[in-house]
């Protein structure tokens, strides 16, 4: 087959980009022609995987404008985030026209707003569009602002939806996301689990002990987030659990990888809790230091309301178990008290109950550990996860004919 993947932005190392660099490699692997399209590529954004793969950056005009305007942090700066979204629109048309002037047998976009892209591609080339939706656009679920949504109304509410009604197959990683499409688009999807390689998660104990010493972790129990300072993120609920350990006399550290807009307000309120010496503020991790942080920690805490959550998939290749909210999609391929343990959101004291749970019994530890690394093994790879999509592929070819 002769496949367009389009993804947006490759501007940095995260879920959606790995997913669709790996994809394409191991597409490659299955005798495929392959070709991503994308409006930007930068070499902090797995620069190992890009050069396995032809890429195709369609900068257009907007671009430079986007960018010169992001630079200003004054008033035009913030109106011309409110129409940042339209501005989407001119990238992936040019994305999508730059497609249709080659020949592709299936088109395969990732994230939003990829499959605008892929309509316009669509439009020409008249072959089927595969959508690999990792979140439906956030103005669905999340969007406060009502300015913006007045102004984004017709973009989302109409046009968006024509575009996903052009879509032949729409792919869904759990089944959070799966019900989040449906209430979005009126659309059915099917869930297929993504990849991750297993033999990069491998412990090296140097690297164990520099970041236990680096963050002075010594005898404690590391609890460990990964995910960053946003909202639905809920590091809050981590940093609270651990007040709620620390009150009860258990030696524990929480360290909490990543950035974003909430930091400040999570570093005050670990200081109004008197914990500023339990938690630590890693700040951004690159994907090749990320593994030592896993095998240094003792629990994984997932408190993240998101679909799907890489985090815990890596955390349990480690041999770690996880503590992850009800709330997360990747919650769904947990058996509790087996696998790990799936918790109500927004609840810090039943995180803090299994964390002791966990350093108390050390047999059930030592079960759930093994036992999350098997279900990982056997279940989780890209291997399996570009078979399942080829698989897809062939079924939209099929039914077209």
């Amino acid at each position: 087959m002769k496949i367009a993947l389009i993804h947006t932005a490759l501007a940095g190392p995260s879920g959606g980009e790995k997913q669709v660099l790996e994809l394409a490699i191991q597409f490659g692997k299955l005798r495929h022609k392959v070709e991503l399209f994308t409006n930007r590529s930068t070499q902090d954004c797995y620069p190992e995987l890009q050069k396995q793969i032809k890429i195709n950056v369609i900068a257009s005009s907007i671009e430079k404008i986007r960018k010169q305007v992001k630079q200003n942090k004054g008033l035009i700066s913030n109106i011309a985030s409110l129409f940042g979204d339209w501005s989407n629109l001119i990238v992936m048309k040019k994305i999508g026209d730059e497609i249709a002037k080659k020949e592709f047998d299936i088109i395969n976009c990732h994230n939003f707003p990829s499959e605008w892209a892929a309509y316009f591609a669509k439009k020409k080339l008249k072959v089927p569009v595969v959508w690999m939706c990792n979140e439906p656009p956030f103005w669905f679920f999340s969007e406060k602002n009502l300015f913006r949504k007045i102004i984004n109304f017709p973009l989302y509410s109409i046009l968006d939806r024509i575009r996903v009604k052009y879509i032949d197959k729409i792919i869904v990683l759990d089944y959070l996301n799966q019900k989040r499409v449906k209430d979005a688009y009126g659309r059915d999807s099917r869930v297929i689990r993504s990849g991750l390689d297993i033999r990069k998660f491998e412990p090296n104990k140097q690297k164990i002990k520099y970041i236990r010493n680096r963050y002075d972790i010594g005898n404690s129990k590391m609890l460990l987030v990964v995910g960053g300072f946003l909202d639905f993120k809920r590091p809050i609920d981590a940093i609270n659990a651990c007040k709620l350990l620390i009150d009860s006399k258990e030696d524990v550290k929480l360290v909490i990888v990543g950035i974003g807009p909430e930091k400040d307000k999570m570093e005050k309120l670990v200081e109004d809790l008197g914990i500023k010496d339990k938690v630590i503020f890693a700040g951004r991790v690159g994907e090749q230091e990320l593994p030592p942080y896993y095998n240094a920690c003792d629990i994984l805490i997932f408190p993240a309301e998101q679909t799907w959550g890489l985090a815990v998939i890596e955390a349990m290749a480690c041999k770690k178990p996880t503590i992850s909210s009800h709330k997360s999609g990747v919650s769904e391929i947990i058996q509790n008290g087996k696998t790990g343990f799936v918790v109500d959101s927004r609840s810090p004291r039943e995180i803090a109950e299994k964390v002791k749970l966990l350093m108390k019994d050390k047999k059930l530890y030592k079960k759930i550990s093994n036992a999350a690394y098997n279900w990982v093994k056997n279940n989780i790879s890209w291997q399996k996860y570009a078979e399942n999509m080829e698989q897809v592929f062939k079924e939209v070819l099929k039914e077209k004919k």
